[in-house]
């Protein structure tokens, strides 16, 4: 749509191991990483997309940059990903725990 957009890859914890990489470097300790799953469903169209529309998040905040005709041109390439009708999308989350050390 809009060539050399910055997309969300390379922000803080979209890519696997990287908030337990940051855990670490800050000296956390006995960190642990995974991911959680999470389906999200949907009425239909308009229930996804309503959201975005909201400028919420790096998608949110993108979509609101764009001036109207190139919005609507989004909102068209969605639409004909997405099927009429109810359906889900699967989703995962990055999420990584540890312990601050003792005092020494």
């Amino acid at each position: 749509m809009r060539p050399g957009a910055r997309g969300e890859q390379g922000l803080p914890g979209t890519a696997e191991g990287d908030i337990e990489q940051r855990f670490r470097r800050a000296g956390l300790e006995d960190v642990i990483a995974g991911s959680l799953l999470a389906e999200a469903d949907y009425t239909g169209f308009d229930d996804f997309w309503d959201p975005f529309t909201y400028r919420v998040g790096p998608a949110g905040q993108y979509l609101a940059s764009l001036p109207p005709e190139l919005r609507a041109c989004v909102r068209a390439g969605c639409r004909e990903m997405l099927p009429d009708g109810p359906f889900s999308l699967d989703a995962r989350a990055w999420y990584a725990a540890g312990s601050v050390p003792a005092a020494r």
